[in-house]
């Protein structure tokens, strides 16, 4: 699941989890200068997160190579499962700092800051996982990187840049940083950065065989990111699983993931609606995994091989967005989150029926959840 700014929260995170779990959990981005400075407090609640968000990234930005080595360091001990650097924020005030799609025209400092963090992941002690010794960015701590493809146009030696910097994992939004959302994503253009990391970097042995369909990140994501290989898989997105539906593995599957270990896993972005539509981008253009955001918006089952969604009643989406408005009061109970936050989610759960329209204005004009749960009845 993609990472969403003040949206996949830890509460957003665990009504995903219960409608249909991704492989792979973000965080919001958390701005690394200021978790090292005093206002640190103020952001905290973002890296919260349960157990039902496992394995989970936590997504951070910045400025300051050096706030980057310190709080990855602070990420391994809160227990996360890798570090994503956001690198292709396109929002007009962050690009004007010099932060994160600003950085694809600094990449001095965008080089300096992967560094930091890569140093910062290193520096976490001796481990037995195979990712240890595979020359990618972590080692014992996963590094990725999500950006864009490139900053007014496609710029493939941006793309480069970042896989000659053997990250563990580069997820590509098909857009540039300039290119409203109203123009479709460029998938062709991920599909190139495929192909480009498989010249710099040949696959050490053959490309791992096809099991129920899909083929082989979901292996790679359980060794990157440190899960034990008995963990039941998901029902999500992420294409190429070197498991069984069961989730059970075999000597199958750890070939599989054994062969992506020295390279950079290539994920997409953009615009993906549906698991079936994921699947099919990522069999087209050879990817190792699919990244959706937006998708879940129209369907909190969006990871499901069989979402109910389309056949939910009114009263059960209302009693969901109940469960959601609950756990919120639940979890923020020093007021981190201002209740407003919900109206981003609120038609999310309050479409599709009769008289949705009316339902959703008295909703977000709720002054607080006790009264907002009033409302749903």
């Amino acid at each position: 699941m993609a990472p969403m700014d003040d949206i996949t929260d830890t509460v957003f995170r665990q009504i995903v989890a219960g409608c249909a779990p991704p492989d792979l959990y973000f965080t919001e981005f958390v701005n690394v200068d200021g978790l090292q400075s005093p206002g640190r407090e103020k952001l905290l609640h973002k890296l919260r997160f349960g157990k039902k968000e496992t394995p989970i990234i936590a997504q951070i930005w910045g400025l300051k190579p050096e706030n980057f080595y310190k709080t990855t360091k602070e990420l391994i001990k809160m227990g996360f499962d890798g570090v994503d650097l956001n690198l292709g924020c396109p929002v007009k005030t962050v690009i004007k700092n010099g932060a994160c799609a600003a950085l694809m025209n600094n990449r001095e400092l965008a080089g300096e800051i992967i560094e930091a963090t890569r140093e910062g992941a290193r520096s976490t002690g001796s481990t037995s996982s195979p990712q240890a010794s595979s020359g990618l960015a972590g080692k014992h701590f996963p590094v990725s990187v999500k950006t864009r493809v490139g900053f007014t146009t496609v710029d493939m030696s941006w793309l480069e840049f970042l896989l000659s910097k053997k990250l563990n994992m580069l997820s590509i939004h098909g857009r540039s940083a300039k290119q409203h959302s109203d123009k479709p994503p460029d998938w062709d253009a991920i599909g190139q950065v495929r192909k480009i990391r498989d010249f710099m970097f040949p696959a050490p042995i053959p490309q791992p065989m096809r099991l129920d369909g899909m083929q082989g990140a979901d292996e790679q994501h359980t060794e990157l990111y440190g899960k034990g290989t008995a963990k039941e898989q998901p029902q999500s997105a992420t294409p190429q699983s070197a498991k069984s539906t069961s989730g059970t593995t075999g000597s199958a599957s750890r070939q599989a993931g054994a062969a992506h270990e020295l390279r950079t896993l290539i994920v997409g972005n953009g615009d993906v609606m549906s698991r079936a539509q994921g699947l099919e981008l990522a069999d087209k253009y050879k990817l190792d995994g699919i990244m959706i955001g937006r998708g879940v918006f129209a369907d909190p089952f969006v990871f499901a091989q069989q979402s109910p969604w389309a056949g939910y009643t009114q009263k059960q989406k209302i009693e969901l967005y109940r469960r959601h408005v609950e756990l919120f009061a639940k979890t923020w109970t020093k007021g981190e989150r201002r209740i407003e936050t919900l109206n981003k989610f609120c038609k999310v759960y309050i479409s599709g029926f009769d008289g949705a329209k009316e339902l959703r204005e008295q909703l977000m004009s709720a002054k607080s959840t006790g009264q907002l749960l009033d409302m749903l009845g």
